[in-house]
């Protein structure tokens, strides 16, 4: 029953990934059949990371997951996200100046707020930002001690191998 109730999951996973090209999948959503889907996504996470023995997570299932674009540490993954939003402002606009309640593509994200939180993280480097991508965003120039003068880097070493 385990096993079955696994698959049934997966099988809407590899629909949501075909649909939508990711499985960035919200915490709170549930699909047409009634599957919690964004719930048993944050389960599998939490268990490759805190247990890895679990049943939810066997080499087999990692696998099966890693086919179909899971993606293990959405927090990093969103960051990346919108690191490239910021990459396409920029390239647009020729600053990374967006109003507060800017939002950059039709997913509605707010690129203007992130942008706000990011230059605050320069002053507090609150640990929240993983250290993959505090790197790739001091490695970027923009920085709250950059003060604006320069504009930021958008290229080479890390920020484009993991935030393309």
């Amino acid at each position: 029953m385990r096993e079955a109730n696994w698959e049934r999951n997966f099988r809407s996973a590899a629909r949501y990934a075909r649909k939508y090209k990711h499985l960035l999948v919200p915490a709170s959503y549930v699909d047409s059949d009634g599957v919690r889907l964004g719930l048993w996504i944050s389960n599998l996470r939490a268990a490759r990371k805190n247990r890895p023995d679990s049943y939810q997570v066997t080499p087999a299932h990692i696998k099966k997951l890693n086919s179909i674009g899971m993606v293990w540490d959405a927090r990093d993954a969103k960051w990346g996200t919108a690191y490239q939003q910021a990459k396409a402002y920029y390239k647009a606009h020729g600053n990374l100046h967006a109003a507060a309640n800017y939002k950059s593509d039709e997913t509605g994200f707010c690129l203007g707020d992130w942008l706000r939180r990011m230059r605050e993280w320069d002053t507090t480097h609150d640990p929240k930002l993983t250290p993959s991508a505090a790197q790739c965003w001091i490695r970027s120039g923009w920085s709250g001690a950059n003060k604006r003068k320069k504009p930021p880097v958008f290229s080479g070493g890390f920020s484009d191998a993991d935030y393309s």
